[in-house]
């Protein structure tokens, strides 16, 4: 009966992380007359809010997933899904207000928060949760010190 609810061995171990549409499903769920900045931040939120309720042993499960090949590929392939939808739910929600590039710019910004945000708590730095690291990298990202390479100029 097992192999009902898991047809494969790695996805018993990769199900914290089958929940793609996290983010996309909580940006459509802002009010629509939010700024499209302040409703990704708040689906950012609780995004990593929801993970960490439904799985408090996250940062050993990612690191036996980081260990295995198999379980690290499918895990990509989860992550990927995730940012297709979330990108689906930026043109949604902006409409022709951004381009492709933008569109995919912002969502690849938005998880790579959420992705940092995981990272430095994984790494041992449990003083702080995973919503209070992503908010730090939220006011950092604006300010300035963060360096956005740019072409260099013809010669």
């Amino acid at each position: 009966t097992l192999y009902r609810y898991f047809p494969s061995k790695d996805l018993i171990l990769l199900d914290p992380f089958t929940k793609v549409d996290a983010v996309a499903g909580a940006l459509r769920g802002r009010p629509a007359d939010e700024p499209i900045e302040l409703a990704l931040g708040a689906a950012i939120r609780q995004a990593l809010e929801a993970v960490v309720a439904e799985q408090p042993h996250l940062d050993t499960v990612r690191t036996i997933i980081d260990g295995a090949p198999g379980p690290r590929a499918r895990l990509w392939d989860f992550i990927a899904q995730d940012r297709d939808l979330l990108e689906k739910a930026i043109a949604a929600r902006v409409g022709g207000g951004l381009s492709d590039l933008r569109i995919k710019m912002t969502a690849r910004l938005t998880l790579l928060v959420i992705d940092l945000a995981a990272d430095t708590w994984r790494s041992g730095d449990h003083r702080r949760s995973m919503t209070d690291i992503a908010d730090g990298i939220l006011d950092e990202i604006g300010g300035e010190g963060i360096v956005v390479p740019r072409r260099p100029r013809s010669r």
